[in-house]
């Protein structure tokens, strides 16, 4: 059963936002490990960069990045007619979700997951955010 679920994620492309080398790391290393296709950035303007020619199928983003923070990055990403404006986003952050205000179409598609978390709540997280997706 293991083996099946690992390699039903391996089509899964996932983008990891953090410029924390450690949680970086750790995520990045956390998923990987659980069969996914990762793809780890430490920056806003990586992550555009990246998305401009690779869509993801979900984007893991920090909020508190240093030029580029990740509110931009979802700006950006959700631009209407952008290849990305579909694609889900888990935003892992430190801030609550009230110490945020944006409008709904913003919103739209985005999932909050507090920092610190357990590793095993995160993968239960991103299963079920990529889960989610299937039509």
């Amino acid at each position: 059963m293991e083996t099946e679920s690992k390699s039903n994620h391996q089509d899964k492309k996932i983008l990891v936002v953090e410029d924390d080398p450690y949680t970086n790391e750790l995520i990045s290393n956390l998923l990987a490990t659980r069969g996914f296709n990762v793809v780890s950035v430490a920056t806003g303007e990586e992550a555009v960069e990246y998305t401009k020619n690779q869509i993801p199928d979900l984007v893991i983003l920090d909020l508190l990045l240093p030029q580029i923070d990740g509110w931009e990055v979802c700006h950006i990403l959700r631009k209407p007619g952008a290849k990305t404006a579909q694609v889900p986003i888990l935003v892992t952050s430190v801030l609550s979700r009230f110490d945020t205000v944006q409008s709904d179409q913003d919103m739209a598609n985005i999932s909050f997951f507090s920092k610190p978390f357990e590793s095993v709540d995160l993968i239960a997280e991103v299963e079920r955010v990529l889960d989610g997706q299937v039509k």
